[in-house]
């Protein structure tokens, strides 16, 4: 009989792990539209679960320091200690909801107006017909009386008619029909966050008992060396990966006050949008701020 530790069983165990793992990329990447839709399905079924861990976590600083609030402000409670720990959690967790979303509404409350605005400013057949004649204008001022004067400005007219024709043969009903897919589209993404907010709740208000099981399943699972370094891991890791997501949303609003500012002072178009488009690009750690770049130095 074999032993685990038997080279030949290690190396009978390795050429098994090897064909099974060849024959999976084998059958993904030969139904690859497939593999993507069963993806994108079984995403699509737990989106309210991820909604939810995802509200949860960004919550859970705010529940912390408004229970350690409660705590010290109930710290004379005279009453029963289980009474005095669930008027500290519900307080707790409806200040950290209150306060998460309220924060997310004052933003879009502010933003988006500005946001439609520009947007709608950028788009209008004024300012369309304005930028049809300065890209006209450089062309024929860079390649002046040259080949690729008439080559580009042949080109871009057949850009400018096949922008005409699409637009005067838009199906009317392809149009309702889109918006009505958009709009229930929307409407999915919506009822999957309400539900997550729902979810998220539960994790906050359960946390202490999900975090007991997970540590009862590492342990079942690992011995007691691995399973104090997996405690570790996730420890430290919880800690990097919640200091780096305030560290980018702070920096993120940093960036687009001081661009919006920037833009108002120099009396710069579309400051509301270009403000919010840098600021949201920078959360993207290392290409962010290029990203984010380029399409704002185009818009002005």
């Amino acid at each position: 009989m074999l032993r685990r530790d038997n080279k030949y069983f290690k190396w009978g165990l390795t050429a098994v792990i090897v064909l099974m793992t060849a024959i999976l990329f084998w059958l993904i990447f030969s139904n690859l539209g497939r593999f993507y839709n069963l993806i994108s399905e079984f995403f699509g079924i737990i989106s309210s679960l991820l909604y939810g861990c995802t509200f949860a976590y960004l919550m859970n600083p705010i529940l912390v320091r408004s229970e350690r609030l409660y705590s010290r402000i109930l710290r004379k409670w005279t009453g029963k200690e289980k009474l005095k720990q669930k008027i500290i959690r519900t307080a707790g967790i409806t200040t950290a909801v209150v306060v998460f979303f309220g924060i997310i509404g004052a933003l879009a409350a502010l933003i988006i107006p500005s946001i439609t605005k520009s947007a709608t400013e950028l788009f209008s057949p004024e300012r369309i017909q304005e930028y049809y004649t300065t890209i006209e204008t450089w062309i024929h001022e860079t390649f002046a009386g040259s080949e690729a004067e008439k080559w580009i400005e042949s080109n871009f007219n057949d850009v400018i008619l096949f922008v005409k024709d699409f637009v005067a043969n838009l199906n009317l009903l392809d149009i309702l029909l889109g918006a009505f897919s958009s709009v229930y589209g929307a409407l999915a993404t919506v009822f999957n966050m309400l539900i997550g907010v729902i979810a998220g709740v539960y994790i906050l208000i359960y946390k202490g008992e999900l975090r007991a099981q997970a540590k009862k399943l590492t342990i079942s699972l690992f011995k007691e060396q691995k399973s104090n370094r997996i405690f570790e891991i996730a420890r430290r890791s919880d800690q990097i990966m919640g200091r780096f997501i305030i560290g980018k949303l702070i920096d993120a609003l940093f960036v687009g006050v001081v661009t919006y500012l920037a833009l108002l002072i120099m009396d710069m178009p579309f400051a509301p949008l270009i403000a919010t488009l840098v600021g949201v690009t920078n959360i993207i750690p290392f290409f962010g701020p290029f990203i984010g770049a380029v399409p704002a130095i185009l818009l002005l």
